[in-house]
C-alpha cells in the first residue's frame, strides 16, 4: 500500500513533542477550550509544565502558573487555581476544571447579555434617525415642507425641539442601558 494514494503526507502529521497549537495565538482561541485540553492532558499523566507547553504557552513560572495572553478574570482565575494546586497538592486538573466551568459559564452569561443588548441598542439608533426620516418623508410629499421648517420660526422651533427631545432620549437610553447591565452582573 503506499501511502501518497491514501492521501497521508508526511508534512500534515505533526511532530512529535511539538506543542498543538504552535503557531496558533491563544487570543484567537477561548479559554475554555485551552483549559480543556490541559485539564485532558494533566488527567493523561502529563507535568503541568510540558501541558502548558503542548497547548503553546512558552512561559511557565515555578509555582506551575503560565504566563497567559487573556486578559482579566479568565486569567486571574487560571493564576490562582495554579498557585492553590501548587500550594496545597490538590489535583491541578480537578482545580482547572473548575476555572474552565466557570469561565466558560461567564462567557455565555456576557453572550447572553449582549444579545438581550442587543435589541434596544438597535431601537435607539432606529429612534435617534425616525426624525429626519419623517422630515424626508415630508419632503417628498410636499416641497414646501422644507422650507417652512428652514425658515419659519415655528419650524426652527420644531427642528430645536425635536434635536433636544432625540438627546434627552439617547440620554436616557443610555442610563438605562447602563443600570441594566449594572444589575445584570451583581450576583
Amino acid at each position: 500500500m503506499r501511502w501518497r494514494s491514501a492521501g497521508w503526507r508526511p508534512s500534515a502529521a505533526p511532530a512529535y513533542g511539538r506543542p498543538a497549537s504552535a503557531g496558533r495565538d491563544l487570543r484567537e482561541i477561548d479559554p475554555p477550550i485551552v483549559l480543556a485540553a490541559v485539564v485532558g492532558l494533566l488527567r493523561s499523566g502529563m507535568s503541568a509544565h510540558a501541558a502548558w507547553e503542548s497547548v503553546g504557552v512558552a512561559e511557565v513560572a515555578e509555582d506551575g502558573t503560565p504566563n497567559l495572553p487573556w486578559r482579566g478574570d479568565s486569567r486571574m482565575a487560571v493564576a490562582a487555581a495554579c498557585r492553590l494546586s501548587h500550594r496545597t497538592g490538590a489535583p491541578l486538573a480537578t482545580v482547572l476544571a473548575a476555572v474552565s466551568a466557570h469561565v466558560e459559564g461567564t462567557m455565555e452569561a456576557n453572550a447572553r447579555r449582549e444579545a438581550a443588548a442587543a435589541g434596544p441598542r438597535l431601537s435607539a439608533r432606529v429612534l435617534t434617525f425616525l426624525p429626519l426620516f419623517g422630515l424626508g418623508l415630508g419632503a417628498v410629499v410636499d416641497s414646501n415642507v422644507l422650507r417652512v421648517v428652514g425658515t419659519t420660526p415655528i419650524g426652527w422651533t420644531l427642528v430645536v425641539g425635536a434635536g433636544g427631545l432625540t438627546m434627552v432620549g439617547r440620554a436616557w437610553m443610555r442610563r438605562m442601558m447602563r443600570e441594566a447591565e449594572e444589575a445584570s452582573r451583581e450576583p
